[in-house]
C-alpha cells in the first residue's frame, strides 16, 4: 500500500506535465498562423503620400491626404477599402471628413468613421470604401485618392520670447510676443510604409512663419497671398505618430481665433424679390490677448451690411475685402480668452444673382449657404420664408438631408439644422417656388375693403333712428381674473418643471427609489399636461384683448420654444460627452454657453408675467 502512493503521485505529475506541453505547442502553432496570414496589403504599395494642410480663418485646418497606391512588382491586387488615421488626440476636434477619387473629383466614395488602424490602440482610423467590385491594381497602374479631414481649434494662441537684435544706443534683449500655434498631425498614420511624402502647408495672408518642428527650409510665395511651406522625405513608417507644431503671427493682428457656436440664419422673400438675410452669432473667444472683432465672409453682392449687439445697439461693420467681401465687425466690448458674445448681421442679396425667373410666375432661389463659411461652426439653423401666397414646388440640396417644412395661413418656411458646419460641407440649396404678383397687391386690397366696409357700417348707424333707452354695452377687454389666473399658472408650471429637475438629480446621485421616482414623475407630469391645457385657452382670451397682450403672449411663446430647444441641445451634449465625442473642456463650454442661453430665456418670460401682473393692479 506504500508503494502504490509514490506510483500514483508519479503518474499524475506525468500527466499534468504532458498537458501542459501539449498545451504550449498547440498555442506556438496559433500563433504562428496567426502571424504568417495573408492580407490583401501584402501586395500593395504606397508609392507617395500628399499631406496638405490648409490654415483657415479663425482656427479652422482642413488637411487633404493624397496617397498613391500600386501592386508591388509581379502582383495584381483588388482592393475593396483602404484605412488611413492620425494620432488618437485630435479625434474630438474633427468636423468633416470625405473622400474622393483624385483623378475624378466628383466621384466621391463612402468613409466609414472611427475604425481604428490594425487593431493598434492610440489611433484614430477612417476607412475610405471603394466602389462595388473594389479597385483594380497592377505594377504598372496606380491609383491616387485623396481624404479630406476638417479640424476645428487647432489653433492655439500664446506668446513666445525671442532675442532682439541690438539697436543704435540699446543692448539686444529678449521679448515677448504674440504667437499663433498650429497643433496638427505632422504626417497621415498609414497601415504600411510609404515610399515618399511631400507636406506642404498654405498659411494665411500676413502670417509669417517663425518655426516648427518638423521644421520646413523650403518657403514659397509672399506674405500677402500666404506663404506656401514645403517638406518631403525620401520614406514614411507605418503608423507614423508625430505630432506637429508650428508657430506663426499675424501681421496687423488680421488672424484672429474665435469659435462659431451657433449661427442661425434667416433668409426672407418678398413679392418683388427682394432678398433679406439676418445672421445670429454666438462666439466664444481663443484668443490669449483682449479680441475685439471678427472679420466675416459674406455672400458675393452682399448690400446695406449692418451689425447690432444682443442688446440692439448698432456696432460698427466695415469692408476688409471687396473681392471676397469680407467684413470687419467690432464687438463694441473687449473678449478675454474663453469669454463669449452674440451679434446680429443684417444685409440684402441683389435678385439678379440669386433669384431667377423659370417661367411665367416659377421663380428659383440658389443660396450659397456655406460657400462663404470659411470657418466651422458648430451649429447651423437656416430658415427660409417664402413671399406671402408663394407655394413651395421642390427644395434641392446635395447635403441637406432632412428639413422642416412650415406652412402657416398665407406663407411657407423651410427650416433645416447642420452642426459641425465649414466651406467643405455642401449645405447649398435650392428653392423652386410658384408665385403671383398679384399677391402683393392682396394686403392693400384687403385694407381699402376693410375702410370701406367701416365707412358703410358707420354711414348706415349715422342714418338710422336713435332708440329712447340705450344700454351701454361693455367693452371688449380682458378680466382681471383671466391673468390672475395665467400668471398663477406659470408659476405652478416653473414650480413643478424645478420639481422634476430635482428629481432627476436625486435619481442620479442614489438618493431616491426608482419605484418612488416613477411615481412622483407620472403625477407632475400628469399636473403639467393639465397646466398647459389650462394654459392654452388663457392665453387664447389674453390675445384677444387687444395687440397689447397679444405682443405679451408672443413674447411668452417664443421664449417657451427658446427653452424647449435648450433643453434639447442640453440632452444631446450630455449623449455626446457620454458617448466619448465630446472633450471634458468642449463639454463644459457648451453646457456654460447653454446655460446662458436658457437664463436669457428665463429673463424674457419673467419680464412678460411682470408686464401682464401690471394688469391685475
Amino acid at each position: 500500500m506504500r508503494k502504490t502512493k509514490p506510483i500514483l503521485l508519479i503518474c499524475i505529475l506525468s500527466f499534468l506535465a504532458l498537458s501542459a506541453l501539449v498545451f504550449m505547442v498547440a498555442k506556438a502553432t496559433t500563433t504562428r498562423t496567426t502571424v504568417i496570414k495573408a492580407t490583401v496589403l501584402d501586395d500593395v504599395q504606397v508609392n507617395q503620400v500628399d499631406h496638405f494642410v490648409t490654415i483657415l480663418d479663425a482656427g479652422t485646418v482642413v488637411i487633404n491626404d493624397t496617397i498613391e497606391l500600386s501592386a508591388k512588382p509581379g502582383k495584381t491586387a483588388t482592393l475593396a477599402n483602404y484605412s488611413l488615421g492620425f494620432p488618437y488626440r485630435y479625434k474630438y476636434r474633427l468636423a468633416y471628413v470625405f473622400a474622393f477619387n483624385t483623378a475624378n473629383p466628383p466621384q466621391q466614395f463612402n468613409v466609414t468613421l472611427d475604425t481604428g488602424l490594425n487593431s493598434t490602440l492610440g489611433y484614430y482610423g477612417v476607412t475610405v470604401v471603394f466602389p462595388s467590385g473594389g479597385i483594380q491594381l497592377t505594377d504598372s497602374q496606380s491609383f491616387r485618392f485623396t481624404t479630406v479631414f476638417v479640424f476645428s481649434n487647432t489653433i492655439l494662441s500664446s506668446t513666445y520670447t525671442h532675442p532682439r537684435e541690438a539697436q543704435p544706443g540699446q543692448p539686444a534683449q529678449n521679448v515677448t510676443e504674440p504667437v499663433l500655434t498650429l497643433d496638427y498631425p505632422a504626417y497621415p498614420s498609414l497601415p504600411q510604409n510609404a515610399s515618399f511624402v511631400n507636406v506642404t502647408i498654405f498659411c494665411p495672408p500676413k502670417a509669417p512663419y517663425v518655426d516648427g518642428d518638423p521644421s520646413f527650409l523650403t518657403i514659397r510665395g509672399s506674405l500677402d497671398t500666404g506663404q506656401i511651406l514645403v517638406r518631403t522625405q525620401d520614406s514614411l513608417e507605418e503608423l507614423a505618430s508625430f505630432l506637429g507644431w508650428m508657430n506663426f503671427t499675424s501681421q496687423d493682428n488680421i488672424y484672429r481665433v474665435a469659435t462659431i457656436d451657433a449661427l442661425d440664419r434667416r433668409v426672407e422673400i418678398d413679392g418683388w424679390g427682394n432678398i433679406l438675410v439676418t445672421e445670429d452669432y454666438e462666439i466664444t473667444s481663443g484668443m490669449l490677448q483682449l479680441l475685439t472683432g471678427i472679420r466675416v465672409r459674406l455672400p458675393q453682392g452682399a448690400q446695406n451690411v449692418s451689425a447690432w449687439d444682443i442688446r440692439g445697439k448698432a456696432i460698427t461693420v466695415a469692408l476688409a475685402d471687396k473681392n471676397t467681401t469680407t467684413y470687419t465687425i467690432s464687438f463694441g466690448t473687449t473678449l478675454d480668452l474663453g469669454d463669449s458674445t452674440e451679434f446680429k448681421l443684417i444685409y440684402r442679396l441683389p435678385r439678379t444673382d440669386y433669384l431667377s425667373e423659370t417661367g411665367l410666375g416659377d421663380f428659383d432661389l440658389d443660396f450659397p449657404s456655406t460657400r462663404n463659411l470659411n470657418r466651422v461652426a458648430a451649429r447651423l439653423t437656416t430658415s427660409i420664408s417664402l413671399p406671402e401666397g408663394a407655394s413651395l414646388k421642390q427644395f434641392a440640396s446635395q447635403g441637406v438631408k432632412e428639413y422642416t417644412r412650415q406652412s402657416g395661413v398665407l406663407q411657407e418656411k423651410i427650416v433645416f439644422t447642420a452642426y459641425n458646419v465649414s466651406v467643405l460641407n455642401d449645405l447649398d440649396f435650392t428653392i423652386a417656388y410658384s408665385y403671383s404678383l398679384f399677391w402683393e397687391s392682396f394686403r392693400p386690397t384687403l385694407w381699402v375693403t376693410a375702410i370701406v366696409a367701416v365707412a358703410v357700417v358707420v354711414a348706415l348707424v349715422w342714418r338710422a333712428p336713435k332708440p329712447a333707452v340705450m344700454a351701454p354695452l361693455p367693452g371688449v377687454g380682458v378680466k382681471t381674473q383671466t391673468l390672475s389666473s395665467l400668471v398663477s399658472s406659470y408659476e405652478d408650471k416653473t414650480r413643478i418643471l424645478r420639481e422634476l429637475d430635482s428629481l432627476e438629480s436625486q435619481v442620479r446621485k442614489g438618493r431616491l427609489p426608482r419605484a418612488r421616482y416613477k411615481a412622483r414623475r407620472r403625477m407632475l407630469e400628469s399636473q403639467l399636461s393639465r397646466i398647459n391645457r389650462d394654459m392654452a385657452d388663457l392665453k387664447q382670451k389674453v390675445k384677444s384683448a387687444g395687440p397689447k397682450y397679444a405682443d405679451i403672449i408672443r413674447e411668452l411663446e417664443i421664449a417657451e420654444s427658446e427653452l424647449q430647444g435648450i433643453e434639447a441641445e442640453a440632452r444631446r451634449i450630455e449623449a455626446q460627452y457620454r458617448r466619448g465625442e465630446l472633450s471634458l473642456e468642449a463639454y463644459k463650454r457648451l453646457l456654460d454657453q447653454n446655460n446662458k442661453r436658457k437664463e436669457r430665456a428665463k429673463t424674457i418670460i419673467d419680464g412678460a408675467l411682470l408686464r401682464l401682473s401690471e394688469g391685475i393692479a
